[in-house]
């Protein structure tokens, strides 16, 4: 098997044996990086799974797909021409690489953000830790003195405990970060272009910042390639290089998204005349109704996009600052409990994604399942019918393995075709 995410199905394979799932797992993945290495090619795909959710370029991709899908079941002609696809994979004239390449490019920037660089390169590499892990040995025993006998956290290893609760004891730098993405990247010159291009014109620091905002809005695009182009641009006026012990990765994209959002739709709006479209606008399309898996993704997003009340208190969940910057903590502890993949498969088992409806168990400082029923009770909706927060897990990892089926019988049927036999 190999490790992939499938638009359709919205799975993710990957080759490796099952193990438990952990929430943490996603939440804090470089603390189990070592003892589990498959988690690299897990949250690479969960990242190209949050993207799609959230791209309107890639959703229309898989709204192609999912129409070529369905005139190869009714007439038996199997044609995977989605328009799309050639310029998804077309390099740009005078960049030098395609939105495929820019959609990868993202993704390896967070995976490496998220898992640490020197880690994953160390792994890589295969680069013994043991002094490392001594320290976090004993870093996890001092701290398991401090825990009571009941602590749900007195599961884990002394070392990951550590990691957990005290985080990396090498931390990266910005001005290495450009360095090692180009050594995660070096396979292939054209995932490290985008970033490239950002760092010429901002420096090391600031690149690490506005690449992964001006990437997610490029694929908010028709064209996100020329849109790129124009978004760096454009933003050279507005931000100076600066030093790298002027500013903090984290806090820079917190205080700063907003301005940074509002610039890029003033250069999208006078260059190109439009807005852009995220992917859950493309998830309302009437041609998507029948595609069980986005049914249920779209149910989620019809109802947290929403203003509601609350004990009294208006909430507002603004998505493009969560999905744009997975890297944050707080932006992928909600990813993680709100958006995970209908079912992961390994070479041995599965993982499954719990019902919506039981996210009251699982989130503590956002009651969504209180929401839902009133936003459902308000509209006239049943949270009882199929596709709406309450469908199963069984039920959606079914649909999901389904589908999957139904996607690899059609890409034979396209390869049969292709080389006419």
């Amino acid at each position: 098997m190999d490790n992939r995410f499938d638009r359709q199905s919205f799975s993710i394979g990957i080759d490796a044996g099952h193990v438990p799932f952990d929430i943490l797992f996603i939440q804090a993945p470089a603390a189990f990086l070592e003892d589990f290495p498959f988690l690299q090619y897990y949250i690479h795909e969960l990242l190209h799974f949050w993207q799609t959710l959230s791209s309107g370029y890639l959703m229309n991709l898989a709204l192609g797909e999912w129409i070529n899908l369905n005139k190869f079941e009714k007439t038996g002609i199997a044609v995977n021409d989605v328009g799309l696809m050639e310029q998804f994979t077309r390099p740009d004239p005078k960049l030098g690489f395609s939105v495929a390449d820019l959609s990868e490019s993202l993704c390896r920037f967070w995976e490496l953000h998220i898992l640490n660089p020197e880690q994953l390169i160390n792994l890589k590499n295969r680069i013994p830790s043991d002094h490392d892990r001594e320290e976090y040995i004993a870093k996890g025993n001092e701290i398991l003195k401090t825990l009571t006998l009941d602590n749900p956290i007195r599961k884990y290893s002394p070392a990951i405990l550590a990691k957990l609760t005290c985080g990396s004891l090498t931390p990266y730098k910005s001005r290495d970060f450009d360095e090692l993405l180009f050594e995660h990247l070096k396979e292939n010159d054209q995932y490290f272009l985008p970033f490239a291009i950002v760092r010429a014109a901002f420096g090391s620091t600031l690149a690490t910042v506005l690449f992964p905002i001006i990437g997610y809005f490029a694929l908010q695009t028709k064209h996100p390639i020329s849109f790129f182009r124009e978004a760096v641009n454009g933003l050279i006026p507005k931000y100076k290089p600066v030093s790298e012990h002027k500013i903090n990765v984290n806090d820079f994209w917190r205080t700063n998204f907003k301005e940074i959002h509002e610039e890029c739709c003033r250069i999208n709006l006078s260059h190109f005349g439009s807005v852009f479209t995220p992917g859950w606008d493309v998830l309302r399309s009437r041609d998507l109704e029948t595609q069980p898996i986005c049914n249920f993704y779209r149910t989620i997003l019809h109802f947290i996009r929403q203003d509601y009340y609350l004990q009294g208190k208006l909430f507002h969940m603004d998505l493009d600052p969560i999905f744009s910057i997975p890297g944050d903590p707080d932006n992928r502890t909600v990813l993680s409990f709100m958006f995970r993949p209908p079912i992961t498969i390994f070479n041995n088992g599965f993982w499954t994604v719990e019902s919506a409806g039981d996210i009251k168990k699982l989130i503590p400082f956002f009651d969504i399942y209180e929401m839902v029923r009133f936003k459902s009770e308000e509209q006239g909706i049943s949270a009882d019918e199929d596709n709406t927060m309450s469908s199963s897990n069984e039920k959606l990892a079914q649909s999901s393995k389904l589908m999957l089926q139904r996607v690899s019988t059609f890409r034979e049927a396209c390869t049969l075709r292709k080389f006419n036999l």
